[in-house]
């Protein structure tokens, strides 16, 4: 894969991301969620490690979760470039 590829690939990424994120925000917007709704969250999560699904069973804003899944964004291109 050579760098033009490299690049645009982070970029798709980089921008599904962003839409992701955005689409989170129009969607939920500051409901709390129920303590059934973290638990399957948390359910969905447990594929991607314990750290993961502990995080949706916490009682979190919404600006904590966006903030968590950019982090994960970021987790995910740094795999893809290895």
């Amino acid at each position: 894969m050579n760098e033009a590829n490299k690049s645009m690939l982070l970029v798709i990424i980089i921008l599904t991301a962003f839409l992701i994120i955005a689409g989170a925000l129009v969607l939920h917007r500051e409901e709390p969620d129920t303590l059934g709704e973290r638990l399957d969250n948390a359910a969905d999560e447990l594929g991607d490690g314990l750290e993961d699904a502990s995080e949706e069973l916490q009682d979190r804003s919404t600006l904590e979760k966006i903030g968590d899944s950019i982090e994960d964004a970021g987790e995910d291109l740094q795999d893809a470039a290895e």
